[in-house]
């Protein structure tokens, strides 16, 4: 995957001036015009501007800072990442004007992007000045209606990702069904977007997407903060007084041994690191264990006399 900070040459804490004067740099490098017939540097060029894009956006720097190339653009698209960028008047003001080869008849920005994006403008649908016809040309054929609805997984699909066909009825009766690969370490909230997977154009446009919210169902045993998790134990009142051992199981099943001391006490709090919720980014969180002392449904006369004794001395 893209590592946006290598293609240009800074560091992960630069600064929003730093990222401008490299893109504007690595531009002037690797410019069309500059490079004519260099289908590499035509390539890195188009990367460049991806880049600076993501990396000039406070907001799409934190996402992909924080969910790494994969994760990032599991959740933007080609169109989303140049909504609403800057690059433009940048590129503007760097090559005043010049987007294609030749820099007149036709070879402006709108030219080259048009080639490189997809059509239009970088931002697609949405975009300030709309439609796919370039600069002040004729609006050309419209993109469908995107739908918006809301994703419900389990705390384990959470955990392990997987893959999940969706059939939705959208407005109209229109009937939608997907296949679904929800990333491991997904968090409530997070959003995916499906590029094409929304309505039809009325025109000949590209259809709409399709914004999935996730939301995490509540588990029985589990709860979830952040990348930890909490549960509660049930332990022998007998085990809390002499110590021993405590099997607990963890989201994906599996089975974790506490060894508890002697006097150990009710509500008392143990920790298993690396045994909490996967992150995107990854590894795991922690898993945090509260013990509740639990005596049995029923005492028998014998355990009733071994209490009272208890109680004699003290305890």
């Amino acid at each position: 995957m893209k590592d946006y900070y290598k293609l240009l040459g800074i560091e992960k804490k630069a600064s929003a001036a730093d990222i401008k004067k490299a893109f504007r740099a690595k531009a002037k490098k690797y410019h069309p015009d500059v490079n004519k017939s260099d289908a590499k540097a035509e390539a890195r060029f188009k990367e460049i501007n991806e880049a600076y894009a993501v990396l000039s956006d406070p907001e799409k720097r934190q996402q992909y800072d924080q969910f790494g190339a994969e994760g990032f653009r599991q959740r933007y698209s080609q169109e989303d990442i140049f909504r609403g960028s800057d690059i433009f008047s940048v590129l503007n003001d760097l090559f005043g004007g010049r987007g294609g080869s030749g820099g007149g008849g036709g070879g402006g920005f709108e030219s080259m992007f048009g080639g490189m994006f997809g059509g239009g403008r970088p931002g697609g649908r949405g975009a300030p000045g709309g439609g796919f016809g370039g600069f002040g040309g004729q609006p050309g054929p419209q993109p469908g209606q995107s739908y918006e609805t809301e994703l419900v997984v389990t705390l384990d699909e959470a955990f392990v990702g997987g893959k999940r066909r969706l059939s939705l009825q959208a407005q109209g009766g229109q009937s939608i069904n997907v296949e679904v690969t929800i990333p491991r370490g997904i968090r409530e909230g997070q959003k995916m977007r499906l590029a094409g997977k929304g309505a039809a154009s009325p025109n000949g446009g590209p259809p709409g997407d399709l914004l999935l919210t996730l939301k995490i169902a509540p588990h029985p045993h589990f709860r979830l903060e952040g990348s930890d998790l909490f549960m509660e134990a049930p332990v022998p009142v007998s085990t809390l007084a002499l110590g021993g051992d405590v099997e607990v199981m963890t989201v994906p099943g599996e089975k974790r041994t506490l060894k508890l001391k002697s006097g150990t006490q009710s509500g008392a709090k143990l920790r298993i690191r690396g045994a909490g919720m996967s992150k995107v980014t990854g590894g795991n969180g922690d898993l945090y264990v509260t013990l509740r002392g639990r005596l049995p449904d029923s005492l028998t006369a014998e355990q009733l006399a071994l209490f009272e004794q208890l109680k004699e001395l003290g305890g």
